[in-house]
């Protein structure tokens, strides 16, 4: 129980810490990092790196200050841009996608969620049905500091995915983590 509540203060006061309202938990969990790194962390250990804060990549619909156009000139455009379909606004750019490799397809899902076809027919790999992107500042949830939630269009509420700290399957089988997933369904993919 003293163990508990030493932990539990320990995360309320580097919760309130930082200026980002995420739980240094997660923020731990996110970087490859334990529990007990956070404690040591916490006590002064000097061989662990400091905690830093997550970076929330910009909106794209937010107006820029006048000295931040020249440096945005510089910077080269993406090729693809990823809008809500319901409101069109902007929700992700190439530069935001999460790559990640493609999975074994159907084999590595448990067996409920396989299909009912015949046992160890090769098929063809099956495309990603969504999207993975790094946490931007439009996601409301992530910078409420929840764990897992959906992540709903800023503009007009159109649920666009979910995201999960933790991570999550693809619908090719592969584990991205930590996870913020946007459906191909419910965006317009549009080339500049």
């Amino acid at each position: 129980m003293v163990f508990l509540a030493s932990s539990l203060s320990l995360s309320l006061s580097l919760s309130l810490s930082l200026s980002l309202s995420l739980s240094p938990h997660w923020q731990c969990i996110a970087k490859g990092k334990s529990v007990k790194h956070l404690q040591m962390a916490a006590a002064g250990n000097s061989d662990l790196e400091p905690i830093q804060q997550p970076q929330l990549t910009s909106d794209k619909n937010m107006p820029v200050a006048d000295a931040e156009i020249s440096n945005l000139e510089a910077i080269q455009k993406p090729e693809v841009i990823y809008r809500c379909k319901k409101c069109r606004r902007i929700v992700a750019a190439q530069d935001n996608l999460v790559p990640h490799n493609r999975g074994k397809g159907e084999s590595c899902f448990k067996w409920q969620k396989r299909s009912g076809d015949a046992w160890g027919k090769k098929k063809e790999p099956i495309e990603c049905t969504s999207i993975f992107v790094e946490p931007m500042k439009w996601m409301e949830a992530v910078q409420d500091g929840y764990v897992e939630e959906r992540l709903h269009c800023i503009g007009c509420k159109a649920r666009l995915g979910y995201f999960n700290w933790a991570g999550m399957q693809c619908s090719c089988g592969a584990w991205v983590n930590p996870a913020f997933q946007l459906h191909k369904s419910r965006l317009d993919e549009c080339p500049i």
